[in-house]
């Protein structure tokens, strides 16, 4: 093959339509500061009342912490529940979609465990982050 005729192919490959990852829009979300966190509190740890994730997070703002929330809830990864009927209480659950994403966090967990020598799991998972993974796996299977 001589070199115009590689360049030609070149200029073929790159005139070719990119391929659309369908899942930017979430990585941008999820890549925001403590977004990641939220969701793991709430999902594997069961802290989902507003007291206790700040509570959970030094240094997280109140006012953070209420963007994050509305911006998850909008993306459909969490809803709001109120605790009782004419209470101004509520709690933070995962959705369908929050609940299908765990998976997905815990293996970025676990590759930032293995790459990073600040935070080792020394060879097995923390017991609230292994039961929390166990029920969402239970829960993606049995949600229809």
């Amino acid at each position: 093959m001589n070199q115009s005729s590689a360049d030609a192919q070149t200029a073929r490959r790159f005139e070719e339509p990119v391929f659309e990852i369908p899942i930017k829009p979430d990585f941008g979300l999820l890549g925001r500061r403590w977004t990641a966190r939220i969701l793991a509190d709430i999902g594997f740890r069961k802290v989902n009342r507003f007291s206790q994730l700040i509570r959970a997070n030094p240094g997280l703002t109140g006012r953070l912490l209420s963007k994050r929330l509305r911006e998850l809830e909008a993306e459909g990864f969490i809803r709001r529940s109120a605790v009782r009927e004419r209470s101004k209480v509520s709690v933070w659950l995962l959705s369908r979609k929050g609940k299908e994403l765990l998976p997905v966090l815990m293996e970025i967990i676990v590759f930032g465990s293995k790459w990073n020598n600040t935070y080792r799991f020394q060879g097995r998972l923390p017991s609230l982050v292994q039961q929390g993974l166990s029920d969402a796996r239970r829960d993606t299977n049995h949600t229809g």
